[in-house]
């Protein structure tokens, strides 16, 4: 069978020979065989492309929303020193 592997920018197709709950086992680029959990924090394996392009987005939205809050705090400590005054 088929998974897809969303990694980065990029969604990898490729042939899975046995599966569990956290894990997989497929056949590398150089033709061996390697195992990796389905879920890291660098990837993450799917059914379908579109699930693992639907990954891919739902990641980069959390961390443009992340970095839009960071910014926001930035942005409200520096209005803060601004604001400051000599007693």
């Amino acid at each position: 069978m088929y998974k897809y592997r969303a990694i980065w920018e990029r969604i990898e197709k490729l042939e899975v020979i046995k599966e569990t709950p956290k894990q997989v086992v497929f056949i590398n680029v150089r033709g061996g065989q390697d195992r990796e959990l389905k879920k890291t924090s660098y990837f993450s394996w799917h059914d379908t492309f579109e699930e693992a392009k639907q990954a891919l987005i739902d990641e980069k939205q959390f961390k443009i929303d992340t970095l839009k809050r960071q910014l926001e705090n930035a942005n409200d400590k520096l209005n803060i020193v601004c604001g400051l005054h000599e007693d």
